[in-house]
């Protein structure tokens, strides 16, 4: 309902700021403010145990062995989108999309590799541009152009 919709809205994002207020705060009385220079990544948090360690490391690279390909393939849809417009199913074009998924996993890997040192900056900067609208701006808008012809 419409006159609903104003105070569920203010409802709602009062308490997604609260949950991410609170989460920040309870890692910062966890770890205290040494968290802010020494852990730059919470894996570097972990105790020295060496176990723990190879542990968290291992399924950490599964995770990302299994989730890469889910992040990238958008991206490469719609790259290969203005790559290949009007190209017709080909030999030729299996073979350039091949080539353009192969291109864009050595830059993204190329990327990881030069800013080792300051990827952890780089993640923030890009989580920060990219998923606030993916996961806050970008729903309300599709909803918008989707409902504009309903009554609510």
């Amino acid at each position: 309902h419409k006159k609903f919709f104003s105070k569920l809205c203010f409802i709602v994002i009062s308490f997604v700021t609260f949950l991410y207020v609170f989460f920040g705060l309870i890692a910062y009385f966890s770890f205290g403010p040494t968290m802010l220079t020494d852990c730059p990544l919470i894996t570097k948090c972990l105790p020295n145990d060496s176990i723990v360690i190879s542990i968290t490391m291992f399924l950490w690279i599964i995770n990302i062995f299994i989730t890469y390909p889910l992040c990238l393939y958008p991206a490469n849809l719609i790259i290969e989108s203005y790559l290949y417009k009007n190209w017709p199913e080909s030999f030729k074009k299996f073979w350039l999309t091949n080539l353009s998924w192969t291109v864009l996993v050595a830059l993204t890997v190329f990327l990881g590799v030069y800013f080792t040192d300051t990827l952890d900056r780089l993640m923030s900067v890009v989580g920060s541009l990219c998923c606030s609208p993916i996961a806050f701006i970008f729903p309300a808008g599709y909803h918008m152009v989707l409902c504009a012809k309903t009554k609510f």
